[in-house]
């Protein structure tokens, strides 16, 4: 990693714990965000009975329907919690 870098802080957990996103990465992560809305407004739900607790998906925010990376907390019945 070099010494000296551009970026943004994305998330912060506090002042200690918090992560960045490198100005390099931006048009990238763009991208991928892109194609996630894309596939995920073309496909159909999936079962979640083959979901475990880690398993990485796509869960859409009721606050602002939008689609995003997401992993599994929990499964109860055909509900996944991320």
């Amino acid at each position: 990693m070099p010494d000296k870098f551009s970026g943004m802080v994305v998330f912060s957990d506090g002042p200690h714990r918090f992560w960045l996103q490198l100005n390099d990465d931006f048009e990238s992560l763009d991208n991928l965000a892109t194609n996630l809305v894309s596939h995920c407004a073309t496909s159909s739900p999936h079962s979640v009975s083959h979901l475990r607790p880690g398993s990485l998906c796509a869960a859409l925010y009721s606050v602002d329907e939008t689609w995003y990376r997401a992993s599994i907390l929990e499964v109860t019945g055909n509900q996944a919690k991320v």
